[in-house]
């Protein structure tokens, strides 16, 4: 339990401003206000503060534009490869909840779905395999063989190719998506 202390202060009501306008209300709480007719007395052991000329208000700092090295950077499909690469070798099965856990602890800012997408990349290019589970529970996976990072990289450029086509289309039909000139196509053919 934190400990709380009883504070008397003597001071001017210009004073007494400075001391709230400096957030002296934001830590404690004011339970007794009287108006003394009599100076103040001065003590020996009195603690002196410097108050600033003038109190500003809060200014927001500009978002920062660039990624910094330090924890609460954010994930890239590399950096997911390589918890995958130091936490389950090849025979080990995982699912993306468990890697979302391990990149928080390693002080990674991902958004809930980050790490999902990433998988579903390496999976498509074959740097992993689905091996179980299913929506509801979450899918399991397995790493197929592990690869350097210019493996890595070389691998994740062919996504953008004949493996995000088939992937696009495998998941347009899977969702009931559908072009709409080709339904114009078959609605005009019949």
């Amino acid at each position: 339990m934190e400990k709380k202390y009883l504070i008397n202060v003597e001071c001017s009501i210009n004073a007494l401003a400075e001391l709230i306008a400096l957030g002296l209300e934001k830590h404690c709480t004011i339970t007794k206000l009287e108006v003394v007719d009599q100076p103040l007395r001065v003590d020996a052991h009195k603690i002196e503060f410097k108050h600033p000329a003038r109190v500003s208000p809060p200014v927001a700092k500009p978002a920062p534009t660039q990624q910094t090295t330090d924890a609460g950077r954010k994930i890239t499909g590399w950096d997911v490869y390589e918890i995958l690469r130091e936490n389950f070798h090849p025979q080990k099965t995982f699912t993306t909840k468990a890697v979302s856990d391990l990149a928080l602890v390693n002080g990674f800012d991902q958004a809930k779905g980050s790490i999902s997408g990433h998988i579903s990349r390496m999976k498509s290019v074959k740097l992993i395999e689905r091996c179980g589970g299913n929506t509801g529970t979450g899918y399991i996976y397995r790493l197929n063989a592990l690869r350097n990072k210019k493996d890595f990289n070389k691998a994740m450029s062919s996504y953008n190719n004949k493996a995000k086509a088939r992937e696009q289309k495998r998941s347009a039909a899977k969702n009931g998506w559908f072009n709409l000139a080709e339904f114009q196509r078959q609605y005009n053919a019949n």
